[in-house]
């Protein structure tokens, strides 16, 4: 017979199912890792839904700060990805998405043979007879 979920349980499964596997949460919690899954989604918690909310002074640092320091400098600051910084900064300044490589670029690279290595000086190898 199973046992019956607290509200304590719940509140710990909503707060750390996104940030462990259902392994780790059920050897903390005591239970299998088929009844951890089953309870999440009763719940409506989801492993996708680890993102993290911007608060109005991590929005703000990045309003005062996007344009004069380097985005990894800004994402180390805020503890944030790069991807992330791009993409409030795509969504609220307009501003596209950096990348280091154009479509064109990534082309040429897989039909350039210079670029994909398949032409250029051979190793010196000698063979032993």
């Amino acid at each position: 017979m199973s046992r019956k979920w607290s509200e304590t349980e719940d509140n710990y499964l909503r707060f750390n199912y996104s940030n462990f596997t259902n392994a780790i949460l059920s050897e903390k919690m005591t239970r299998s890792a088929s009844s951890i899954k089953d309870r999440a989604a009763k719940l409506g918690v989801n492993k996708s839904g680890s993102r993290k909310r911007w608060s109005k002074t991590e929005h703000t640092y990045l309003v005062k700060h996007q344009g004069v320091l380097p985005q990894n400098e800004i994402a180390k600051k805020l503890g944030r990805s790069n991807a992330s910084i791009q993409n409030r900064c795509a969504l609220y300044f307009n501003k596209k998405p950096r990348c280091d490589l154009v479509f064109e670029d990534l082309k040429e690279a897989h039909f350039n043979p210079f670029l994909t290595g398949k032409i250029g000086a051979k190793p010196n190898v000698q063979s032993k007879v």
